[in-house]
């Protein structure tokens, strides 16, 4: 393994109260939205001449392209280490947002994303480095911290060129106190809706594989000593055979989501790619139904094909609890590519066990 270096960089807050926490850090702004954080920037100071730390959590097939400030980019003694990233924003109370571990630093200067916010005289946002999507994580519920308290830094006077390098003590402090946060809101049921739920559960996996793979901490064996299971939560489900043909057929359905949206007179946030985002998501679409007059969220699963109707396909246990507990709120949606054009069969559980077998295929060693 290469060297390691831990670092903690400081970006600006995204404060866009619209968006659920999850979604922070994720989505391209709006032009709308470029224009207010700028406005905010030029009357009060704060904020930023800027918005590229608002995609640093954002996902890319199984890469995460991550923007560094001018202060954060490492010299060139260190530019060819591994890293681990933590994000600390500039809000009040200052928190800790997020981590990109197994990360690599591309060089100083910014790599354009291919995406604009389409204003005049705004470039494209640009990145500077990458982490595998299994390695990054948003915290669910961000950590305030104390520039002068040396739980999760070293004690500073202010942030400075030079000052961002962290201790062993500090990332392990930081992840563990993540993952407390994590498991105990979902121990009490605290988060807003299902795809939360799910962020949540991708967080508590990509903590577990960092806290093992860099500090040798198997925090399933502290759960076992402490009674707790997170296995019924972060059992993964199977991959799509080729991953190119599932995102296709994954977006595929997102867009035919959104024109349901906009045919039915319903805002297109309803619609979230969650699988885009977190991979380890028992569903890949959050949508909604227009019942009855009354909007009601609803789920999809994708499964994409160049086979015939249901050939290849896998379902996780997790999977199969969630349908028959959704049974009426969600879809298995099954797109073949085969011909000219794609072709989708929306299914319900209740019609999944009419028609399929279910063979279990994958079992778990434990010791004995």
């Amino acid at each position: 393994m290469s060297h390691i270096e831990m670092m903690a960089i400081k970006i600006h807050y995204d404060n866009r109260n619209d968006l659920p926490p999850y979604l922070k850090y994720s989505r391209l702004p709006t032009k709308k939205e470029y224009q207010s954080y700028l406005q905010r920037y030029e009357e009060t100071g704060s904020g930023g001449d800027g918005f590229h730390e608002g995609l640093n959590f954002h996902p890319e097939n199984d890469e995460v392209k991550f923007y560094l400030p001018p202060t954060c980019i490492p010299g060139k003694a260190k530019i060819n280490s591994e890293f681990i990233v933590f994000s600390f924003s500039y809000s009040d109370p200052g928190k800790i947002i997020g981590v990109h571990a197994g990360a690599r630093i591309l060089g100083g200067e910014g790599i354009a994303r291919g995406e604009s916010v389409g204003l005049d005289g705004v470039g494209d946002f640009t990145y500077h480095g990458i982490s595998p999507r299994m390695l990054t994580t948003i915290f669910t519920t961000p950590i305030k911290y104390n520039i002068r308290d040396d739980r999760f830094l070293p004690v500073l006077e202010k942030w400075c060129f030079g000052k961002r390098y962290l201790e062993k003590k500090h990332a392990i402090n930081i992840l563990k106190t993540a993952y407390a946060n994590v498991l105990e809101n979902l121990e009490n049921n605290t988060p807003i809706n299902l795809a939360e739920k799910e962020v949540a559960i991708h967080e508590i996996l990509v903590i577990k594989n960092i806290l093992f793979r860099y500090f040798h901490i198997d925090m399933e064996s502290i759960e076992l000593q402490a009674g707790v299971n997170t296995d019924s939560l972060v059992d993964t489900h199977c991959q799509e055979a080729d991953r190119d043909i599932g995102e296709k057929g994954e977006k595929y359905i997102y867009e035919k989501e959104i024109e349901y949206m906009e045919n039915n007179n319903l805002p297109t946030s309803l619609v979230e790619w969650l699988s885009r985002m977190t991979p380890t998501a028992v569903f890949d679409i959050q949508t909604a139904r227009l019942i009855n007059g009354k909007v009601q969220e609803h789920y999809l699963e994708i499964k994409s094909s160049k086979y015939g109707y249901g050939e290849n396909v896998y379902l996780s246990d997790r999977q199969i609890r969630f349908f028959e507990k959704h049974k009426e709120c969600s879809h298995i949606v099954f797109v073949n590519f085969n011909g000219d054009e794609p072709k989708e069969i929306y299914k319900t559980y209740n019609e999944l066990n009419k028609e399929f077998y279910l063979s279990p295929i994958k079992y778990k060693l434990r010791p004995k």
